[in-house]
């Protein structure tokens, strides 16, 4: 059974102990990314969100036997517990053609393409702590870095800087003209 991990974060330069069988590849499909969810550390991380733009997200293979496993594999590393892998984690598992998550269907499509099994991926939702839901503006998102202190804004860069190249946002141009956080190979 082939199964597949969706990526465009730090999961791709700092995959920690998720089981993958197979490099980062860049062919993925294409989602609406953003920086628009504030998680530890302060940081503006990526996330789907309704938007028209799209940026193509990165896979790997993992090395989990069965759709279950792989969610609960994703989902501790995403650090999200039990409880919350139901909404957390997205899936499509070809054998009953089922889904969850945001731009499942588009998954779906992908993974039927590529012969792919099932697939899992990170559905957390956008929006600052205060208000999970919501994508801020981009406004908001530059305010919310240039409030930070010179720990957590260095943590912030990095993270920015260090999404993939092809992960090429409207948020994450406009902060290269701002802020100057150009992509920095890993």
């Amino acid at each position: 059974m082939t199964i597949a991990c969706l990526g465009w974060g730090s999961l791709c330069w700092k995959p920690g102990d998720l089981p993958l069988q197979s490099d980062w590849k860049t062919d993925g499909p294409l989602l609406p990314l953003e920086f628009a969810r504030e998680s530890s550390y302060r940081r503006m991380t990526l996330v789907v969100v309704d938007a028209q733009e799209m940026s193509q997200a990165l896979w790997a293979s993992m090395k989990a036997n069965t759709l279950e496993a792989a969610k609960r594999d994703l989902a501790k590393r995403e650090g999200i517990d039990e409880p919350n892998i139901r909404y957390g984690i997205g899936w499509w598992d070809r054998a009953s053609n089922r889904r969850y998550g945001r731009c499942s269907g588009r998954v779906a499509e992908w993974g039927d393409q590529k012969g792919i099994d099932a697939v899992v991926w990170t559905n957390l939702k956008p929006g600052f702590r205060t208000e999970r839901g919501i994508v801020p503006t981009y406004i908001e998102v530059l305010a919310h870095f240039r409030s930070l202190n010179s720990e957590e804004f260095s943590l912030a860069e990095e993270y920015v800087r260090r999404a993939p190249a092809q992960v090429s946002t409207p948020y994450r141009k406009a902060l290269e003209g701002d802020l100057g956080w150009h992509f920095i190979r890993s």
